[in-house]
């Protein structure tokens, strides 16, 4: 018989244990520690007990589910109007899918009694309550492809893709940059300055990133002048299962201002910060765009990454 209840104080090893024995899945970091759990999952400030719900059979933990909220508009607090089922793991059995089902409807359960109005299976980059780093890639791109089992069970309880997500990778131990006139001409107009002392813009970013070391490069004409881009990297260290034994970062925040778009300062600012990173080790980046954006993936493409696996946040309204 199998039964419900929520975590424990004393759960965590049983959790990694399992989390450990899973069935691999390409974006899981393995394997798990109770010490990365409690530094980037149970020591979040609105980590709910509640909100992690724990399947046992004779006391022998067998799987579980984890929901919690994303972000306000601003950024300064919990958005409780939209739900997120962050994770749902169980142990390798022929029953599986009927527990990870239980659990489901049990998250949904909570999310609403606390006000969401939308529950969506998977974090997104934009709603991320939990597991950046240890799901996914250089950022949440919702439920993995290579995550066959739970694709099937959200698509069984009548969940609709909302957003599909392409994860990047590329080598950068061995990159050069492209030469061709128009960089050249960028080159001897603006240089790209590295701040190693990257500070949080929000309370949530602080939640999200406050335990990891990120690197960012800002693109500024070489007479002065405010920043006409920037791109952040994030050191994804151990977190990375796909980084091979090389240091591996994570690319987010690439921004370029709007009036100097498509004139090869995002290559340039990109490609000047590899430069930079090969002097430290690093062997990989990753990356990741919406499947639709043309521009974005042109972009990427150009720089060489590759496609390592595709991910799809999904929705349903509440009955």
């Amino acid at each position: 018989m199998i039964t419900f209840r929520s975590f424990r104080n004393s759960d965590p090893p049983s959790i990694a244990q399992l989390w450990t024995n899973a069935e691999p899945v390409q974006g899981l970091m393995q394997p798990m520690s109770v010490a990365v759990l409690e530094r980037h999952v149970f020591s979040r400030p609105y980590f709910d007990r509640h909100g992690m719900i724990l399947a046992f059979e004779h006391e022998r933990l067998v799987g579980f589910v984890h929901a919690g909220f994303g972000p306000n508009q601003n950024r300064s607090d919990l958005d409780m109007s939209v739900g997120v089922v962050c994770l749902v793991m169980t142990e390798q059995r022929d029953d599986h899918m009927e527990i990870r089902r239980a659990l489901v409807e049990r998250a949904e359960a909570y999310l609403q009694e606390r006000g969401a109005k939308e529950i969506r299976a998977g974090c997104i980059c934009t709603s991320s309550p939990f597991y950046l780093g240890l799901y996914g890639g250089s950022d949440m791109a919702g439920i993995l492809e290579s995550d066959k089992h739970n694709t099937a069970l959200f698509e069984q309880m009548n969940y609709t893709a909302v957003r599909r997500t392409l994860l990047l990778s590329r080598s950068v131990a061995n990159y050069r940059a492209p030469i061709d006139r128009r960089q050249l001409m960028v080159k001897r107009s603006y240089i790209v300055d590295v701040d190693f002392d990257v500070r949080s813009r929000s309370w949530w970013e602080a939640c999200q990133f406050g335990q990891t070391d990120r690197i960012r490069f800002e693109l500024r004409k070489r007479t002065g002048g405010p920043s006409l881009g920037e791109v952040t990297f994030w050191d994804m260290g151990m977190l990375d299962p796909a980084r091979g034994g090389a240091l591996a970062l994570g690319l987010i925040d690439l921004e370029i201002v709007a009036d100097v778009h498509r004139s090869g300062l995002g290559t340039f600012l990109v490609t000047d910060a590899f430069r930079q990173l090969q002097s430290t080790g690093v062997g990989q980046v990753l990356a990741q765009t919406a499947e639709g954006d043309e521009v974005a993936n042109a972009f990427f493409a150009k720089l060489g990454f590759q496609t390592v696996d595709r991910g799809a946040s999904l929705s349903k309204q509440p009955a």
